[in-house]
């Protein structure tokens, strides 16, 4: 599962940029999956969202969907193709609902 992938760890983040340009490494860490990035900072602020990693375990899911492939147009993902993790967040309302108000409302 694509939640799954540890994006942090340094073995899997090179494996997984080894053929993008240098300038996909700080969106990951950022955006995605780093020490300081936005989504663990959420999953920090909300027990509730920690406990399940979500905020993470969306990010990583969105961008395993949508990164770039080499020399190819890659359209990405589209919401309805999150059914798997938006079932596991909404089995929840208050976990979706904290979900929502951190981690996109942060979103620009």
């Amino acid at each position: 599962m694509p939640a799954s992938v540890p994006m942090d760890d340094g073995q899997v983040q090179t494996e997984l940029t080894r053929y993008l340009e240098d300038n996909w490494v700080p969106v990951i860490e950022k955006d995605v999956d780093g020490y300081n990035s936005l989504p663990l900072a959420c999953d920090r602020q909300n027990p509730n969202l920690g406990r399940y990693s979500a905020c993470r375990r969306v990010a990583r899911t969105i961008y395993l969907g949508s990164a770039p492939t080499l020399r190819a147009v890659n359209r990405g993902v589209e919401d309805h193709q999150l059914t798997a993790v938006r079932f596991i967040i909404q089995s929840c309302r208050y976990i979706w609902g904290n979900f929502q108000q951190c981690f996109l409302g942060n979103i620009v």
